[in-house]
């Protein structure tokens, strides 16, 4: 689901009709995410074969220079961990599971995508 929407976000500003809370957004989606790739096969056949960033993503250059670097590495295990946390919170509202959760500030900041 959250790659549905860090693809529509890249979307909106490979369009160029994106503003300042877009870009935000696509800020949060993009710390939000564990590990993601945007990119498709140029030849589906082959497995090894050369990626792009598709359709107008692929087209702006700013926006494929800011995407790449996370399509390509692997996220730290500390913004792994972030993910998975999120996503054992599943649908209840996070910063209320978070706050009640025995942390300490710092961790639950950064859960909560403040840090």
């Amino acid at each position: 689901m959250t790659e549905v929407s860090l693809n529509r976000a890249a979307a909106i500003q490979a369009s160029g009709l994106n503003n300042d809370s877009d870009d935000a957004v696509l800020e949060l989606l993009l710390k939000a995410n564990g590990q993601f790739d945007l990119r498709v096969a140029v030849d589906p056949d082959d497995p090894n074969g050369v990626r792009h960033l598709a359709g107008e993503i692929g087209r702006d250059n700013k926006l494929c220079e800011m995407l790449l670097p996370y399509c390509r590495t692997s996220r730290s295990l500390q913004q792994l961990c972030r993910f998975c946390v999120r996503q054992m919170i599943g649908n209840r509202y996070t910063p209320n599971v978070v706050l009640k959760m025995p942390l300490p500030q710092r961790l639950r900041e950064y859960i909560l995508l403040q840090r």
